[in-house]
């Protein structure tokens, strides 16, 4: 038992070890010009990528509201079950995010963070489209699954995680928006971290 678990630590550092800070510190910038220009920020994602989704949209509007008194304006897509099964009820489930987005009639906003462990989900591919029509950055996290239409190659900034180990991508997932959102909110005014 001992010994799977150094496998899984050491698997984990490794890729932990293995993102390119430059990434993430673009991604930090999308947040912080977001929070200076009163922009929202859109995430998305299906399964355990729709609760990461959800977590981190509350994580970056709440915590940037205690540092700094003005909150990262966050939608989460995946949240709304009534409207999301409507949605797919009526049309095509493939379309949830990407009819979420449009009816948010989000143009100038900043950013949709899209997650998606294999990359390669539907409906989290169908939200880019329309993301690019009203002009608003995409960033995808995905694990290395290669595909021809992926996450990867269809967001603005792609940050993959080098597994096909959906454990760890989704770990990695949440170490880098965590890593993200300290380096965001020690930009922010306020009062310093305890």
């Amino acid at each position: 038992m001992r010994l799977g678990y150094d496998r899984y630590r050491q698997e984990s550092v490794r890729l932990i070890e293995d993102i390119d800070f430059d990434a993430i510190y673009h991604l930090v910038y999308i947040f912080l010009d977001a929070w200076h220009t009163g922009k929202r920020v859109f995430f998305l994602g299906n399964g355990g990528s729709a609760s990461t989704a959800s977590h981190f949209a509350l994580d970056y509007a709440k915590l940037s509201l205690e540092k700094s008194g003005k909150a990262l304006s966050c939608v989460c897509l995946a949240v709304a079950a009534a409207t999301g099964l409507a949605i797919g009820n009526d049309s095509d489930f493939t379309k949830v995010f990407a009819t979420q987005l449009a009816m948010h009639c989000p143009e100038g906003d900043e950013a949709l963070v899209a997650l998606s462990g294999s990359g390669t989900s539907p409906n989290v591919l169908a939200a880019l489209p329309v993301a690019d029509d009203f002009c608003i950055q995409t960033i995808g996290l995905s694990g290395n699954k290669p595909a021809e239409a992926s996450l990867a190659n269809q967001a603005d900034l792609a940050i993959v995680v080098d597994s096909q180990d959906m454990q760890h991508i989704e770990d990695v997932h949440v170490y880098i928006l965590h890593a993200a959102l300290q380096l965001f909110l020690a930009e922010l005014p306020g009062k310093p971290a305890e």
